[in-house]
Formats: C-alpha cells, structure tokens, sequence
C-alpha cells in the first residue's frame, strides 16, 4: 500500500501544505461521533436527576394531591375492591389507569409511604419516557432523534412538567395513553394478518381503559385528536388521487370503528361505575366567558405557556452573572419554541413523512382544542395562570416532539431545524434552572413543615388526627401510616368532613378511640368556634405549637360528637316519630309496630323540627304519610325550611287518599343550621305520619386554593 493510498485510509491528506492534516469528511464524522457522545452523557446526566428526584428530592414538595395514590391504593387493598365503596372521587375521574395501580401491589410487604409513591412515581416517568420513543418512532426511526427527545424531557424543563408528569404524575399519565394510542394506530394502519388483530385488540382496549376513567377527558385528550389524524390520512389519500377501497383504506375505516367502539364501552362502563360510586364535582359544567374575560385569559395562557417551558424569568431577580444571562437565554428559547410549535406541526401536517403527518395532525387537533377551552371556557382558574396551564402540559410536549423531530428532517428549512436544535440544546440543560424541581441533586434537603409535623406527633405518640386538605394526606403517607390525618373543612366554625378523594371510613368513630388531635395553621384556627367545639369534644387536653400549626389534643375522636359526621348526612336516616318530635296537634300513638303521629280533623303542625344541621348540597326528603278520607287541597301540605321557616326550599302536598310517599328534591347552597321538615294540616280529614326519611342526593365539594 502506498504512502498516499495509507494517508487516505487514515483520513490524513497527504497533498495539502501546511494543512491541518484531516479532510472534511473526516471532521464531519469526528464532529458527529462528538455530538453523539455528548447526547448520550446529556440523556444519562438527567436520567440520573430524574431517578434522584423521583426517589429523594420530590419529598421537598410532596403535596396532598400527590399523596392520593398511595391513599386510594390503601383503601383498595382494605376494601377489596378495585372501586372502594366509600371513597369519593372528584369530577368523574375514576383513575382507573393511575399511580394507585403501581402502589397497590406493594401492600402486603411493607408501609404505605414515600417510597412506595417513589416506585409508583419511577413506574410513571419509565411509562412517560418509553411512550415518548414509540411516538416519535412513528415519524423519525432513528435513534438518535428519539435521543434527543429524552434528553431534553428527562431534564424536567420546567417545575410543571416535572410535578405533572414525574412528581405528581397525573398528566403523566394522559400523555403517556395519548403516546401510546398514537403507536398502536400507527401499527394497525400498516399491519397484516395475526398482528393486526393484535393491535386492534390493543387499541381497543386502551381507549375502553382511557374512556371508562374519565369520559370527558378521554373524548378530548384521544379519541377526537386520534379521529383527526385518521381522518387526515384518509383526505391525504384523496388529494393524492389514491382513494381506492384497498387494504390501506379498509385499516383506517376499521381503526375508526374500534376506536368508536372501545370508547362507547368504556363510556357505559363509567356511567354504570359512577353511578355507584360517591362523586363530587370540583368544578362545574363549563360556561362560555365574556369577551374581555377571553382576551384576559388569552394573555394568562400564553404566560402558562412560557411557565411550562421554564422560560418565565424569576420575578426581582438579578440579570447579571450566570443566573441571570441563564434565564434570559430561556425566555428566548421559550418564545422560539412556542413559535416552532405553531409553525412545525402546520409544516408537518403537508409533510411528506405520513407518520409526521399523522403525529402532527393529532398534535394539531389536541392543541387547539385545549387552547381554545383554555382562553373561551370556565374550566381553567386564571387566579394562578401558572397552576391552570396544566391542562395544556400533555399537548405543549407533544408539540415538542414534533419540533425535534424535525432537526432531523431534511425536507425542514434550515434555519428552522438549527432554530429548533438551538432549543433543545438549552431545553436539555434544564436541570441548571433554579425553579426546576430535578435541580437541587446535590444540596442539603432541608425538613419540611410536613416532616417536622410528623416527627413532632410521633414523638408526642399522637397517632390520628384532622387537618384542612394540603396539610393531611402528604403527611399521612410521609409517615408511612403510623400518623393518619384526615381532611377537613371548617364550617360554621366547627370541623366537618371534607370528601373530596376521600374515604367515609375516615370520618367514623371506629376508624379511631383515643387522643385525637387537630392541627390547624393561624388562620384556619381563626375560624374556629373554640367555645363551641369545647362543648361538644370538651376542652383540649393539652395544646403545642408545631411551625406554623397549633396542634389541639383531644381525649376522644370527634367523630363520636361532633353534628354531621359519621356520614351522617350521605345515609338515609330516618326521622321517627317519638315523644320528642315537635307538633301543634295530633298525638303519638301505636299503629302495629310503629309510633305514628296522628290528628283527626285538627288544623295546624303535626310536624316541625327538628332544627338539624346540614352541610351544603343536593338532597331528597320522603314523607311517609296516610290520608284517611277526603285529599282537600290543605289535607297535608309539606314542606323544608330553614331560617324559623323564612327559607323554603321545598313544598309538596297529598293529591289522593291512603297510604303514599311525598318526595321532594332541595338544594342547599350554604350549610344550614336549623332545618325543619313541617306537616301542616287544614283539618279536613285524619292524617297519619309515620316516618321522614333523609338522604343526599348528590355531594358538593370545593377543592380549596393550594397556599
């Protein structure tokens, strides 16, 4: 071999003077295998944060929604019962694909703490990840692409991301369905034989999964993106003059079908499951805004935007040195990002590539559905425009990915894909970002109020306990169960249950005897009528100030005094006549088993009373009466009121003669203290009362603001 010839083998230019001695091609190549050394170290750097944040420096801010995983998982193993009969859930959410599922097998082995909402949360983020290089395989097979993808959303890019997908993991858990309804589409669009009844099967049983958990969310988080992105394909076909009835049209019109009918079976599998379960509706049905409240949230939303991608400058802070240069070079990523997204997926959805088209397309459809109802609608809460963007998590990300995937598309102009490069480059370097939650790997955990909490009622050997909702679960589950508080609201300054993800077991007395303690912060103690509660649970037995709570020690469990506990109000309870219901006429004798109020040819109350306590909601209230002779227009009149009968929420009266059950539905907008329920008779013939019977008819629950 020649000197040239062995020049050339080694990359080395033999004819060129006082060159550097490589050729171009062979810097390009060093080039590359440099920047695939770096992405790899990248990827593996913030796996590392990942995993140290899932299992050590999320406890810093662990919160109470977090905790309900491993609370519901509790109550399913005790219950048996995959839907346990006295949890509530909120909003129809039944979570029947939830973090709860990777908690629940641990159990049996060992408490139920932190480390089993690490595992879940682990479980969660792999799922988040691994769907995220399925997805992106759809449009871009190489690896190197998928690559870049992790790296950047292992970093955590914002405290939104890193709570919703990784910490808290709820919206984890709709991008991750959302991933992976987008590849098993994908797979049955171009399989054959065996394999496509194997996705069909596949597909239809994640979108029965996805439906049968929340209906609503699942119409428009998958089924209607997913219908788009068939729909696109199909019109794709046609404008290309390739509309035959062939194999390929006969896939999308079949996908179509079993989407269809996997959402229609899981939409009657939640209506059948919630109409057994107890449900409170954290928000209501959602109402169109005015105008200007449209442009208000027009503005909000793009500030939830910038907030997701961490591009949101810290308010007061410096901009010299690092930080501050840091988060200026943010901000520009952020806005260069939000334009990338808009412009990249309308570019994909006339791309060349199907698979970007169809990924692009779902995108497309899913974006602007949540924006709209973001900017339009009554669902988000604009007081925090930071904490509303989450619904808007799950689709920004996919837009992501349609933006990386197009660095390594060529048909993408050039200055796009270096645009879109130069993001992903800072978007990777996440972990530096003071607010990012993945970014304190290395620094001194302080203790938190919640641990300090726990530590000083263990060592008081207080065991069970109440609280306002952010201060009960996490603790609960940061002590592994051995201090169990319970949420509570306060009410016409007294505790009550608060049951809003939520078990009714909680709240009764043989859920707990002994010392039972309330921790209540400055504020919430305000509002409470220490006179009163001291009347009912007696005086504390000894009080201490724990941070910023006072924690009150009782000798018993409120549960066994306190009005409307116990479920009291969530049960049917029977209101029987005795010698203590309150009556102008009539008298109490003994008709066979019963004691019945009775008056003959008397005007006036057979029944008022009794004054009870109601929390605010949605009721029904019977009347078992009997009518003995002519039903006049007067013979009975029945009615709910409040306020010495001011208030009337309800009226009925007896249309026949005999024996007959008055119903009548009544709202409650605010807890009522004195409710009576009246009979009031003219006299004309003989009235019988047997019974009142009481019970909820649907629960109301306000969730309340995160301090």
């Amino acid at each position: 071999m020649s000197g040239d010839a062995v020049g050339q083998k080694m990359g080395i230019n033999m004819n060129g003077e006082g060159g550097s001695g490589l050729d171009w091609a062979g810097r390009g190549e060093l080039w590359v295998r440099c920047a695939k050394v770096v992405l790899l170290m990248a990827v593996t750097f913030n796996l590392l944060l990942l995993f140290d944040f899932v299992f050590l420096g999320y406890v810093q801010y662990f919160n109470s929604d977090a905790a309900t995983k491993n609370l519901l998982a509790q109550e399913m193993y005790e219950s048996r019962s995959f839907f346990p009969p006295n949890w509530t859930y909120v909003n129809g959410d039944l979570m029947v694909v939830f973090g709860q599922l990777f908690v629940l097998p641990f159990l049996p082995f060992t408490s139920n703490g932190y480390s089993l909402h690490a595992m879940s949360g682990a479980v969660t983020s792999f799922l988040v990840l691994w769907s995220m290089w399925l997805a992106v395989g759809i449009a871009n097979p190489s690896r190197w692409g998928r690559f870049v993808c992790i790296a950047v959303f292992a970093s955590g890019i914002s405290w939104q991301i890193a709570e919703q997908f990784y910490g808290q993991g709820g919206y984890g858990v709709v991008f991750y369905l959302a991933c992976f309804m987008l590849y098993v589409a994908w797979r049955f669009l171009h399989a054959h034989g065996r394999k496509l009844w194997l996705w069909g099967v596949l597909m239809g049983a994640i979108m029965g999964l996805a439906f049968w958990s929340n209906a609503q969310r699942a119409a428009a988080s998958y089924a209607l993106p997913l219908m788009a992105a068939i729909g696109a394909t199909l019109v794709h076909r046609a404008c290309m003059r390739d509309l035959r009835w062939d194999s390929g049209a006969k896939r999308a019109c079949w996908l179509v079908v079993i989407v269809l009918i996997g959402a229609l079976l899981g939409a009657v599998l939640h209506a059948i499951t919630i109409s057994h379960a107890n449900n409170v509706f954290d928000v209501g049905l959602a109402k169109w805004l005015p105008f200007s409240d449209m442009v208000r949230n027009f503005k909000f939303t793009l500030h939830g935007l910038l907030d997701i991608l961490g591009a949101v400058p810290s308010p007061g802070g410096s901009i010299l040195g690092f930080q501050g240069a840091y988060q200026a070079v943010r901000m520009v990523a952020g806005i260069t990002a939000l334009v990338l997204i808009v412009t990249g997926v309308i570019a994909g959805l006339q791309d060349r590539n199907p698979g970007l088209r169809f990924l692009a397309t779902f995108t497309a459809f899913s974006c602007a559905l949540f924006f709209f109802l973001q900017c339009t609608t009554t669902i988000p809460s604009m007081v925090t425009p930071e904490a509303a963007a989450r619904y808007l998590v799950p689709s920004l990300a996919l837009g992501l990915l349609v933006v990386f995937i197009r660095i390594f598309n060529p048909e993408a102009p050039p200055l796009y894909r270096f645009a879109a490069l130069l993001v992903a480059l800072v978007l990777m370097t996440s972990a530096l970002l003071p607010s990012n939650l993945l970014s304190q790997p290395v620094t001194k955990r302080p203790v938190t109020a919640h641990t300090e909490l726990v530590d000083a009622l263990r060592a008081d050997g207080l065991r069970y306990g109440y609280a306002t909702y952010w201060n009960a679960a996490a603790p609960t589950v940061l002590s592994g169960g051995d201090v169990r508080i319970r949420q509570i609201r306060i009410a016409d300054g007294l505790p009550r249950p608060m049951l809003h993800l939520a078990s009714e077991n909680w709240y009764r007395p043989k859920a707990w005897s002994g010392e039972t303690f309330l921790a209540l912060k400055d504020d919430e103690l305000a509002d409470v009528d220490l006179p009163m509660l001291a009347s009912l649970a007696g005086e504390p037995i000894r009080t201490r100030r724990v941070g910023d709570y006072n924690v009150l020690v009782y000798a018993k469990n409120f549960a066994e005094v306190l009005p409307l506990w116990d479920d009291e109000a969530r049960r049917p309870r029977w209101l029987k006549p005795s010698a203590l219901s309150l009556h102008t006429v009539g008298e109490l004798v003994r008709v066979g088993n019963a004691d019945v109020l009775v008056t003959k040819g008397q005007p006036g109350y057979l029944h008022f009373g009794p004054y009870i306590r109601l929390e605010k909601g949605q009721y029904l209230v019977a009347f078992d009466i009997e009518v003995l002779g002519q039903a006049g227009p007067g013979v009975a009149t029945l009615d709910v009121s409040a306020k010495a009968g001011s208030d009337v929420r309800a009226m009925g009266s007896a249309k026949r003669a005999g024996r007959q059950r008055i119903v009548l539905p009544f709202d409650l907008p605010d807890d009522a203290s004195d409710l009576e329920f009246r009979v009031l008779t003219d006299g004309s013939s003989e009235l019988r009362l047997y019974g009142i019977q009481l019970q909820r008819r649907n629960a109301v629950a306000s969730k309340p603001p995160k301090p």
